[in-house]
């Protein structure tokens, strides 16, 4: 689940909050910067297998564990990245 899909402006996590304004902003600055992304299949500690990311931006890459498989799409990606490194 997306970050600010419930339509009521805003996202939370840990008690911060940012406006639809900023939330649109911080996924338009992150749509700019990411050059690619890569999907990976793993195992997890229960062997389990999962999805991740490899999100390569200009100097580094950031790896994004446990991706919703049905719903890897970039705008989902960039989602998760906002909701869990951003706010």
């Amino acid at each position: 689940m997306g970050c600010c899909n419930s339509g009521k402006g805003c996202c939370k996590s840990q008690n911060n909050t940012i406006s639809q304004e900023e939330y649109d902003t911080l996924k338009s600055y992150l749509q700019s910067e990411i050059k690619d992304f890569n999907l990976i299949n793993y195992t997890n500690s229960e062997n389990e297998v999962c999805v991740g990311a490899e999100v390569e931006f200009e100097d580094y890459v950031l790896e994004i564990d446990e991706i919703d498989k049905e719903n890897c799409a970039l705008d989902n990606i960039i989602d998760i990245i906002i909701k869990n490194h951003m706010i």
